[in-house]
């Protein structure tokens, strides 16, 4: 017996990316570099009309450095972020890559929307919205991932009948 055809479902599809392509590419069919863009351009301007002074972080520094360090400090779990810097517990990594200083600025001012130019009425519709760009490119990533022609069900849902509190 073969399988009827469903629409939206391919019957062939590429390749997934693997470990193989590298991870930054992985990562990119999730986060493009527009994201990075709007973020450097975010921290910028939303760090001048606070103190009137430049922030000068570019995408380059948010993409290789900032979140590279991010990755490694999520992955080495030291107690206090401060120590991957500390002369007896330093990551070289790390360490010679940013400063302390510049990667707690940053951490302070990471941020994807400017607020001033976001409406009211938006910010009460959407509660994402301060991160909203971010959900949807990863949405569309997640969107273009290629979808099995055969998948089994193999869960029932149940019928509750406790009370609820």
């Amino acid at each position: 017996m073969q399988a009827a055809s469903v629409p939206g479902f391919l019957t062939s599809h590429p390749p997934l990316m693997t470990v193989n392509n590298g991870f930054r590419d992985y990562l990119v069919q999730y986060v493009p570099h527009e994201v990075f863009e709007m973020m450097a351009f975010a921290m910028n301007t939303t760090h001048v009309q606070e103190t009137g002074k430049i922030l000068e972080t570019s995408v380059e520094e948010l993409n290789m450095f900032f979140f590279g360090i991010s990755l490694t400090i999520s992955f080495l779990c030291y107690p206090q972020i401060c120590m991957y810097w500390m002369k007896k517990t330093m990551v070289p990594l790390v360490a010679d890559n940013m400063t302390k200083n510049r990667y707690f600025q940053l951490q302070r001012r990471l941020k994807l929307v400017n607020e001033l130019y976001v409406s009211e009425q938006e910010k009460e519709k959407d509660r994402l919205w301060r991160i909203r760009p971010l959900v949807s490119f990863v949405l569309e990533g997640c969107h273009k991932l290629p979808r099995e022609e055969n998948v089994s069900i193999d869960k029932q849902m149940i019928p509750f009948s406790g009370r609820r509190s």
